[in-house]
Order: C-alpha cells, then sequence, then structure tokens
C-alpha cells in the first residue's frame, strides 16, 4: 500500500536530487516524487500531483508507470533519448556507473504543453533498492540563463559574467514581473588595500573572495561584475526580505578575507528585490547602488534592503 514520505525525508531525497532551492516543494502541484522496490516493481512512497495534473495516473507497478510514459505524447525530437531513460527506469537499472541521471521532456498535456524534467537515481533504503523517480515543471527561464551564462563572457581576475551579459540577463528573469533577489556588493577600501600591500595583493583578496561566493552560493546564483571593485549576485526566486538578508550576511561572511597586519577584506551590499524595487537592470541597479551609498556613509561592512 503506498505511502507519502514525511516531511524530512522528503526533504532528504531531495536535496540528494540536488534540489537546493526546494521551492517547489511546496506546492504539491508542482512536483511528483515516486519510490518504487526494484525486487518488486511496486510502489512504496508517492507525493506531489504534477503527474496526475498532466494526466498520468500513478501506478502501483513501475513497469506499467513508465509504460504510460511513454505512450504520453511526447515531443519525437525527444524521443530517442527518453526511451533509453525509460527503459532503464523499468527495468531498476538507471545508468552506467551512474546513480543520478535525469532528462527533460516536452508532454503535450491537454491543457497546454508542459516541459518536464525527470531524475531517477538507484538509493539504498533500510537496506533494500529502491527507485527514486522525480517529476518536476521545468523553469525555461532558467534554462535559458544557464545557456547565456555558458555562453557568456567571463571575468578573467573572478570568472564573474562581464556587465554587458550580466544586464542582459537581469533583464530576462525580471520581464515578467517575477520575484529575485540582488545584492550590489562593493568591495571597502580596495584601493587602499593595493597602495598598501601592493595590487597583487588585492587582486588575489578579489579572486579569493569571488571564488567563495562562486562555491559557496547556489549553481542558478549569478555573479557579474558592474566596475571594478563592484558586483552584482543575481539570487533567483528569492522572493522573501528576510530571506535575502539572511543571504546577504552570509555573502559578508564568505568574503572577509585575512590581510597583513592586522586587515582585512570587507564589503558594503546594497540588496533590492524584483519586482517591487524594479524589473529592469537599471533600476535595480539603482535602488541598490542608493542602499550600497547609505552603507558606506555607516562605515561598511553591512547591508541595507531597499524598501519602496
Amino acid at each position: 500500500m503506498r505511502k507519502e514520505f514525511t516531511q524530512k525525508k522528503l526533504m532528504e531525497i531531495l536535496q540528494i536530487f540536488g534540489e537546493r532551492r526546494l521551492g517547489f516543494f511546496y506546492s504539491n502541484d508542482a512536483f511528483t516524487l515516486c519510490e518504487y522496490s526494484v525486487e518488486t516493481g511496486e510502489l512504496v512512497h508517492c507525493n506531489g500531483r504534477l503527474l496526475s495534473r498532466s494526466g498520468i495516473d500513478i501506478s502501483d507497478s513501475l513497469s506499467t508507470l513508465v509504460g504510460q510514459i511513454e505512450k504520453w505524447p511526447i515531443d519525437e525530437d525527444l524521443r530517442k533519448s527518453s526511451d533509453d531513460f525509460f527503459k532503464g527506469i523499468a527495468t531498476g537499472y538507471i545508468s552506467d556507473n551512474v546513480n543520478l541521471c535525469s532528462l527533460e521532456i516536452l508532454l503535450h498535456a491537454s491543457d497546454k504543453d508542459r516541459w518536464m524534467n525527470v531524475c531517477a537515481m538507484n538509493l539504498v533504503s533500510s537496506g533494500k533498492n529502491m527507485v527514486e523517480l522525480l517529476f518536476i515543471v521545468e523553469d525555461r527561464k532558467k534554462a535559458n540563463v544557464r545557456d547565456i551564462i555558458a555562453n557568456s563572457a567571463s571575468d578573467e581576475l573572478t570568472n564573474a559574467s562581464l556587465k554587458d551579459d550580466f544586464v542582459k540577463i537581469v533583464d530576462m528573469v525580471t520581464a515578467d514581473n517575477s520575484s529575485h533577489g540582488f545584492l550590489l556588493v562593493d568591495f571597502d577600501e580596495l584601493t587602499k588595500i593595493n597602495n598598501m600591500f601592493g595590487k597583487e595583493v588585492g587582486d588575489k583578496a578579489l579572486h579569493d573572495a569571488i571564488d567563495r561566493l562562486h562555491n559557496g552560493l547556489r549553481s542558478d546564483d549569478i555573479i557579474g561584475r558592474t566596475d571594478g571593485d563592484e558586483f552584482m549576485i543575481c539570487l533567483y526566486g528569492i522572493d522573501a526580505p528576510a530571506d535575502l538578508l539572511h543571504i546577504a550576511n552570509h555573502v559578508l561572511k564568505m568574503i572577509q578575507i585575512d590581510l597583513p597586519a592586522n586587515f582585512s577584506l570587507t564589503a558594503s551590499i546594497g540588496a533590492v528585490l524584483s519586482p517591487d524595487g524594479g524589473n529592469s537592470y537599471a533600476e535595480l541597479y539603482k535602488n541598490a547602488s542608493d542602499m550600497l551609498a547609505e552603507v558606506k556613509k555607516s562605515g561598511g561592512n553591512d547591508c541595507f534592503l531597499y524598501v519602496p
């Protein structure tokens, strides 16, 4: 008899899948997570309503479920890769030497076409071999942003996106008035540090600070170099002031670099949320810059949030 995962177990599995944002978890309509026994092929756990909303009944049999999905209208350009993918799922054999794999498919549902990402992995649970299947709605805008980042030029020192490409990205993600967070980061007294210890020390501190951000933020977060000592971070999908300030304080700690003579590299941050603080790079930058200026006046190494 099928059961739902507990909230704790659900979050653990989603984190294994790499869905660190987990925002869709709060909408059962946006995902379906199924767990099947490899030995019996029987459904053990199931959460979420995405498949049922797409016209796919959740079957108690793994092979039957896969057969239903294969028969569902899938874009023909994606048919070949999906056949191999689902065949591996149906046999409990996901992929050679790989425990996690995914496929993006286009389902022609009755109400509208729906891009869907299907992730699968083998997972040993309570000593039993299980197949975990996660279906989520693919964010096509996010996919387009990834394509721009992959093909864009980056700053040689910090590997941040150059300003022109970053502006395009911000304008794209905010064009539909969706909610995202933005942090305008300006390093405090970097010119003084260069004068005291040499530009080589200053450049290394800057490189190390931005490298920490690349490693410490989510893969969907985008860092752009907007000026010499100034960077802007696009925090995709962040929509709450408290969350944005929490991340900003995390950023301040990550980029604090110890320097000779008891000096430290610190930064000031102006924070803003779209669409309330703007729905274009120009508007968001202006409002974040105003907050940044206030932080500088107060002594730096802090973050102020723009409130319209």
